[in-house]
């Protein structure tokens, strides 16, 4: 359970980044929001919600009441309480 987030990329002025978060709740389901900012103008948010579950030592994923996705293997890591990693990149608290 928790929010954990990175900055996917920014520019070497600081003008622009995109910024990515996972808040985790304790129903199997998580948040996934990302954002990016282009010289101060915030673009739309991708919100999308999702319902997870754990399947001997692998993690799957699909949309949340979304009859139509398909479980897909979902690469989550767990490090520490302050630390996960998805997909190879690393998140924090």
């Amino acid at each position: 359970m928790g929010n954990y987030s990175r900055i996917a990329y920014y520019s070497d002025s600081g003008r622009w980044y995109k910024y990515i978060s996972y808040s985790f709740t304790n129903q199997n389901k998580y948040i996934y929001y990302s954002v990016e900012t282009y010289y101060g103008y915030r673009e739309e948010p991708v919100i999308l919600a999702y319902e997870w579950k754990k399947e001997d030592e692998i993690y799957y994923s699909r949309l949340w009441d979304n009859q139509y996705d398909d479980w897909e293997v979902f690469n989550l890591e767990y490090v520490d309480t302050e630390t996960i990693i998805i997909n190879d990149k690393e998140y924090t608290k």
